[in-house]
This record gives structure tokens, sequence and C-alpha cells, in this order.
């Protein structure tokens, strides 16, 4: 069951490509503050706008940054009209 914060992240970019650092550091932050999960590359981290290398990039560095820690929701839109969607739980505490 889903309960608490679960914040949307931001994809972090620096000179035209992700900033996975930077996405670490927001991970690490967001757990420090206590939230209960974490939803990367919704449309809040760019996820229309990122290739789909980019995009499994993203995933796969929160899902380790995670390490088990909180709940890693991801939402794959993936049609030109948006319109497909499914949601993937693909880590939890």
């Amino acid at each position: 069951m889903l309960k608490g914060s679960m914040p949307a992240l931001i994809t972090p970019f620096k000179d035209g490509a992700v900033d996975l650092d930077t996405l670490k550091k927001l991970v690490d932050w967001h757990i420090d503050q206590g939230s209960h999960g974490l939803v990367p590359v919704g449309t809040t981290g760019e996820s229309p706008t990122l290739t789909h290398n980019e995009h499994e990039l993203v995933v796969k560095t929160v899902v380790t940054a995670a390490a088990s820690k909180t709940a890693v929701q991801v939402w794959f839109i993936k049609s030109k009209a948006l319109a497909n969607t499914t949601s993937v739980a693909t880590s939890s505490s």
C-alpha cells in the first residue's frame, strides 16, 4: 500500500545531458527528509522529452540510489499522443 509523501523528481541536466550526480543527491535529500517514495521521469521529470536511453538511465539511477530505502514508482508514457500509460513499481522498502 502506498502512503505518505511521494514527490515527483525533476530530472537535472548539465551541459545538455542528464546530471546523474545531482540526481543522486536529490534522491538522498528526499530520503533524508522522510519521503515515503519517489517518482522519477513523470511530467516533472521531463519524461516526454527524454530519449528511451535517458529514461532508462534515470530510472536505474534512482532505483540504485534509493537502494531499498524507499519505494520508487515509475510511470511509462510512450506514445505520440501520450495516451498509453502503464504504472510499474520498481522498488519498495
